[in-house]
């Protein structure tokens, strides 16, 4: 457990999509302690107060993205604050999973968000998206092979097509779970909502009679599978504490980047080539 609501200071922290120089050096602030803790605005900071502990100051241009524990009490001014600075709050629960988020409301749509709308307007999308679904988990999968074997480790065909099986049509079996170290929660899910926030994008859409595109969601999911496979490779399992778990996750973070920035591009690309054979 997490006992300090200081910054972790990776050796790389996870890079920031897009080109915003005010952000460029920004880190996520996690609030994970087991005492008491108080969030309120401070100026241009937040003023985060521990039990028994002095103060401390966090400039909103120093914080990226926030992950909140069960035992901070947040300002009303605080949470508006963030949301005016476009920072997402994650929260997390007494089970260490996430409960919740605070996403600023989407401001300037990109072209891919108008992609997205038009997609949903056709009654036979989420078919369309699933499809989506499986062909972005097979290339990780496709891709992790690839670079394994670049490295001179060849994975058995059996345990290939076993990981096929469980992370590509079997996804939300809990049988065929592949046993991998738990990534902290809310790690993964507040960069995406940082990066979707900065990309012109929804955390989620509505389709056709009310279904969701829960956009953030599985991306989250997507880059979970991209870490895990780099972490636990096969399905062994990595025994450690989850602060270290934290630092090995950021040390990932260019491979992170990347790989959202692919699975944006990949979406738009497809988006539209799907779009322009319905017309």
């Amino acid at each position: 457990m997490i006992v300090a609501t200081r910054p972790i200071r990776p050796s790389a922290a996870l890079p920031i999509y897009g080109n915003n120089a005010t952000r460029q050096t920004a880190k996520p602030l996690y609030l994970l302690g087991r005492c008491q803790t108080t969030v309120s605005v401070d100026g241009p900071a937040l003023k985060v107060v521990v039990e028994q502990r002095a103060s401390q100051r966090y400039p909103f241009a120093r914080v990226a993205r926030i992950i909140s524990g069960q035992r901070v009490d947040w300002r009303a001014d605080a949470l508006a604050c963030c949301q005016q600075q476009r920072l997402p709050i994650v929260f997390i629960g007494a089970e260490q999973q996430v409960t919740g988020y605070l996403q600023p409301a989407q401001a300037k749509r990109s072209s891919l968000d108008r992609l997205i709308e038009e997609f949903l307007d056709r009654p036979d999308w989420p078919s369309h998206y699933r499809n989506w679904q499986r062909a972005e988990r097979m290339d990780l999968l496709l891709r992790w092979r690839a670079e394994r074997h670049q490295a001179g480790t060849n994975i058995d065909p059996s345990d290939f097509d076993e990981l096929v099986r469980r992370h590509v049509y079997h996804p939300d079996d809990a049988r065929f779970r592949v046993p991998v170290p738990v990534i902290p929660a809310g790690m993964i899910t507040a960069y995406v909502l940082q990066v979707l926030d900065r990309a012109g994008l929804q955390a989620c859409y509505w389709g056709d009679q009310g279904h969701p595109l829960a956009l953030a969601d599985e991306l989250d999911r997507l880059l979970q599978l991209a870490m895990q496979l780099e972490i636990s490779g096969c399905g062994s399992e990595f025994h450690s504490d989850q602060a270290t778990l934290l630092r090995l996750a950021h040390a990932f973070g260019n491979s992170l980047q990347s790989t959202l920035q692919r699975l944006l591009g990949r979406l738009h690309r497809r988006l539209r080539t799907t779009l322009e054979q319905w017309h």
